[in-house]
């Protein structure tokens, strides 16, 4: 043969060689695709409901026929300086102040508004756990094809952990005196031989078996020392036998057996032989927990004496162990929160925690106002009138009024308007016409007003007019009318809501059924002949702290989707329909 047959002989060869690979791969794909399916979901079925965003935002009455001086719990009356019937102008004095009071008033405010804004902070840091929830609608889905040997192997069971203890050699810590006692990995079918507890005895030594459960929690420990040893017969121990988990991270023990030293429950201990818990304790370690006692005189003994003090005999396991109420599980010391909840539980808990939070501002706002007013009367210690008009009401004492009943009230003439600052974002929602509702932040009166007009140029930003939110965002001024009677008085600091528009059309998914690739959002959804196909779609807003999306074009209501990450997630792939919301 020559040079150049052999050449093209072999060429040939590697042509089909790789075409033989080539099909094998296809192949195996197309047997894994048809041996996996992957399941898909109505959308219909994981749909969130959205009934637009209850929007706040604070105000100020800038004009009123009416003010009210109410006095706060702090505050003490020195002097009236006027009397009912009497006229007077904006600026008048109407009554002097204790100053005393006033001095004890302003360090008073000054606490209360730390602890205000204190409370803000823990309670940002309350939402933000819960806005990194995730629901239970997401929990994979562990079936029988979900673990597979090549994947996973085995169960999380440490490495270190010994079937059988023949020496104390094997220990995997400690040197066996009372500070540093042998530690030994094991689990509930460990067996504890005779030798080891003799040496044990013999050296006057300590022990510590700390048996794991499958996924590698300490679920229990025994605890062993000579003297507990002392006057027993040993023989070879099983550490789990006559020994059932509880479901809340307990033990209890059954039947009668042979146990040769105390049990204490997952979470009262620190030993940890397996090298599982790497957080730092935050508790120092109970060697042993205390005997019950039944002696019912009084006990003049120094309590501070910390003595071991053996049993007589073979220990009672259950007399030892704490209860069950006062131990967190070592299992759940870090255990999260994910999937507790559903995803309408979390957006109902996000939701109330923002109504809380906005609540809370409020709150940081009035003490600051309180305080800012209260360093005001330390200049003038006096209250001034706010308006032209009549003193109607002077109180005979302040101890006979009743909780927000106004001291004295000047009655005025003309219409209470509301002044507020509305965000860029909400200027579609707020206009001329817009009901919107009001509550005083002094009285809780609420009432309903109407906007007059919304301002063309933005006010300034200067951290009051909208606490806690993006000062990026312009603010425009608007004013309001409250056409029915009420007790507003001018430079009340006030609430207003009003809620936003709602688009009918369009609806929302989990966002955790969406990926995004190239700038696009798209769903791996179910094709006309069963397999998954790449679907883009056109989104909107995300709601609910980050959970769910609006869909507003590609996907309707009566397609199937699948979440879009697993092995087998791929395009082509056969699927299989779910009946319920569960996963």
């Amino acid at each position: 043969m020559t040079k150049g047959k052999r050449i093209l002989t072999a060429a040939v060869c590697l042509v089909v060689a790789a075409g033989s690979v080539t099909g094998g791969a296809m192949f195996y794909r197309a047997n894994q695709s048809k041996k996996h399916k992957v399941e898909v979901i109505l959308v219909s079925n994981i749909m969130d409901q959205y009934w637009g965003d209850e929007i706040y935002m604070d105000g100020i009455v800038s004009a009123s026929n009416n003010h009210s001086v109410i006095l706060s719990n702090d505050q003490l009356v020195e002097r009236v300086l006027v009397k009912e019937g009497d006229i007077v102008k904006k600026g008048t004095p109407l009554l002097d102040y204790d100053m005393m009071a006033v001095e004890l008033e302003v360090a008073q405010k000054k606490t209360s508004l730390a602890l205000a804004e204190d409370h803000v902070r823990q309670a940002e840091r309350e939402l933000e756990k819960l806005k990194n929830l995730r629901p239970s609608e997401e929990m994979p889905d562990f079936g029988d094809d979900f673990f597979e040997p090549d994947d996973f192997g085995e169960p999380d069971m440490p490495p270190n952990v010994l079937s059988e203890v023949k020496d104390v050699s094997e220990a995997a810590e400690g040197d066996g005196n009372s500070n540093s006692p042998y530690q030994f990995a094991c689990s509930e079918s460990t067996v504890v031989r005779t030798s080891v507890l003799e040496q044990i005895s013999n050296t006057n030594s300590k022990a510590v078996f700390v048996v794991y459960d499958g996924t590698g929690y300490a679920a229990y420990a025994w605890i062993i020392s000579a003297d507990s040893l002392s006057g027993i017969s040993f023989a070879d121990w099983t550490l789990g036998e006559h020994i059932t988990l509880t479901e809340d991270g307990g033990v209890q023990i059954s039947g009668n057996g042979t146990w040769y030293g105390i049990v204490q429950v997952g979470g009262s201990f620190d030993y940890d032989p397996a090298g599982n818990n790497t957080d730092e304790p935050t508790e120092p370690p109970t060697d042993e927990p205390t005997e019950p006692s039944t002696d019912n005189t009084e006990n003049t003994e120094n309590t501070d004496n910390t003595d071991e003090t053996p049993p007589d005999d073979l220990v009672q396991p259950m007399a030892f162990i704490n209860p069950l109420s006062e131990i967190k599980p070592l299992a759940s010391k870090n255990e999260s929160e994910d999937y507790m909840y559903s995803r309408s539980e979390l957006q109902y808990k996000i939701s109330q925690q923002e109504l809380e939070i906005h609540s809370m501002e409020i709150e940081v706002k009035k003490a600051k106002i309180e305080y800012d007013a209260a360093l005001e009367k330390q200049k003038n210690p006096q209250e001034l009138s706010k308006i032209d008009g009549v003193v109607s009401k002077v109180a005979k004492s302040a101890e006979e009024l009743e909780i927000n009943e106004p001291y004295i009230v000047v009655r005025g003439e003309g219409s209470v308007m509301i002044q507020g600052n509305a965000s860029e974002m909400y200027l579609d929602e707020i206009k001329p016409g817009t009901i919107i509702n009001v509550s005083s932040w002094d009285t809780g009166e609420m009432v309903s007003a109407r906007v007059t007009e919304v301002g063309n140029v933005p006010t300034s930003y200067d951290g009051s007019q909208d606490y806690g939110k993006n000062p990026n965002s312009s603010l425009y001024p608007f004013r309001a009318i409250v056409e029915d009677e009420c007790d507003l008085t001018v430079g009340n600091y006030i609430s207003i809501t009003f809620s936003g528009e709602v688009s009918n059309n369009n609806f929302y998914i989990p966002l955790s059924y969406v990926r995004q690739e190239d700038g696009q959002y798209y769903v791996m959804k179910e094709s006309k002949d069963g397999k998954l196909e790449k679907q883009i779609i056109q989104t909107g807003k995300i709601i609910y702290g980050g959970y769910s999306i609006e869909v507003i074009s590609g996907l309707g209501e009566s397609d199937h989707i699948c979440f879009p990450y697993g092995k087998y997630v791929t395009e082509g792939a056969v699927v299989k329909k779910k009946n319920d919301t569960s996963y």
